[in-house]
């Protein structure tokens, strides 16, 4: 969502997720399915969670993958997202007891305690560049989540990245090519993106995505800082146990109160 500057912060570069979330990302990110959504949702339902009668929010909720699996199983369910191309497209699997809400995560547009679970799904966390508003995001998950609600929270797992990194790489779809090339820089991953027609026609957008590389230890304590309790934590989607190496950093916590 925009709004008016003025002057240092009017000279501020344009955030990278401004850019990176277009209509190409729903083409050559096209792998990022239901099905892999369904394994999610699945672990949740084994944890006993996704109850009938429950409202939930799918922060981040892109294309809405797991919008649509929440609503198979008949639940109320708000995706907020701030790109106006993958909300586009999940309007497409809308159906009732679905709405979506064009927002930012650092300041949720709901009401207090007006949520009973929350899902932020395949490292939808850590793009802004100061901790303080990567920790407002928690804060704000803390506030529209009733006493006794539930956080899914899934993200990279950091000491398995060096080994899981592919330095460059190339995404192709029909009608795009994606040249990338990954980094770690400090305490981020940055990974430098080159997206072009595939008939070789109009500009090249080129932008530089960049998420803060959180420590298992430091996500749980900021969580923990914020009221929530850990109730289970995951190293992937099936439910296997976390370890340093797993492919995934997977918890579920619970707001204190």
């Amino acid at each position: 969502m925009s709004r008016r500057s003025s002057g240092a912060e009017a000279h501020l570069p344009r955030p990278w997720y401004v850019d990176g979330f277009g209509e190409h990302y729903l083409e050559l990110y096209a792998h990022r399915n239901e099905r892999e959504a369904e394994l999610a949702l699945a672990l949740l339902e084994r944890s006993g969670r996704l109850r009938p009668g429950e409202r939930l929010l799918d922060l981040a909720c892109g294309a809405g993958r797991h919008l649509a699996g929440l609503g198979r199983r008949q639940l109320r369910a708000v995706g907020l997202d701030l790109s106006e191309p993958l909300l586009k497209a999940a309007r497409g699997r809308l159906r009732p007891g679905l709405a979506l809400v064009r927002g930012d995560m650092r300041r949720l547009p709901f009401a207090a305690a007006s949520f009973d679970g929350a899902l932020s799904m395949f490292t939808s966390f850590g793009y802004f560049r100061e901790d303080a508003e990567n920790w407002q995001v928690f804060a704000e998950l803390a506030r529209v989540l009733r006493p006794g609600g539930w956080l899914f929270f899934d993200f990279l797992n950091r000491s398995a990245l060096p080994g899981q990194m592919a330095e460059r790489g190339e995404r192709r779809g029909e009608h795009w090519i994606a040249e990338e090339e990954r980094r770690i820089e400090g305490e981020r991953i940055v990974k430098r993106v080159t997206v072009r027609p595939r008939t070789g026609e109009g500009e090249a957008l080129r932008y530089e995505e960049s998420v803060r590389l959180f420590a298992p230890a430091e996500l749980s304590a900021a969580l923990a800082g914020r009221g929530f309790r850990e109730r289970e934590r995951w190293g992937d989607y099936h439910g296997g146990p976390y370890a340093p190496q797993s492919a995934r950093f997977i918890l579920l916590v619970e707001r204190e109160g």
